[in-house]
């Protein structure tokens, strides 16, 4: 008798682990709407015009089980920040603030005295005292922040995330966040 709701019970248990690995990845990441609808959600909702702004940050996360378009465009001095649901296409969050650092970015080469995304990447190691062999992922981007070009430091040590934004021009530290 006990063999027989033994068997039973791994037999459940094995069909549940076959039909749990073949769901599709996917259902985390739906997305109903295209980066370029977002941009046009995200524009109209400024009240501004496409060939009036110049974006500095598209793409898509996913936040909270929800994946969300990231869209980050000036207007002059003008800064705006969306995310939009990708699936429905519904603002999440946004806001505007007034810069006044903001310079146009335009397509340059890097200068000499730019400092590289291995050199932030490792600032940002240095400023929380590990290691790269002691992270479980990195990853950093150039981004604006308050109208300066920054890098996007981004690393998980255990079950801690550390964000850094590390200037471009300097090397310095503008900002660093620690979620545990």
């Amino acid at each position: 008798m006990k063999r027989s709701i033994f068997k039973i019970a791994a037999t459940v248990i094995a069909s549940v682990v076959v039909m749990m690995s073949a769901m599709p990845i996917t259902s985390f990441a739906k997305e109903k709407i295209t980066l370029e609808q977002a941009k046009a959600v995200a524009i109209e909702n400024a009240g501004v015009k496409a060939d009036e702004v110049t974006i500095v940050k598209e793409g898509y996360e996913i936040e909270n089980g929800r994946t969300e378009y990231e869209i980050e465009f000036f207007l002059g001095n003008a800064e705006y920040d969306y995310e939009i649901d990708a699936e429905t296409g519904k603002i999440v969050s946004f806001d505007q603030s007034i810069e006044t650092k903001f310079t146009k970015p335009t397509v340059k080469q890097v200068k000499a005295t730019e400092i590289t995304e291995d050199k932030a990447l490792q600032i940002a190691l240095d400023h929380a005292g590990y290691q790269k062999g002691d992270t479980l992922y990195t990853q950093v981007k150039k981004d604006f922040e308050d109208g300066q070009e920054v890098y996007e430091v981004e690393f998980r040590v255990g079950f801690v995330e550390y964000n850094y934004n590390i200037s471009v021009t300097n090397g310095q530290i503008v900002d660093f966040e620690i979620d545990d």
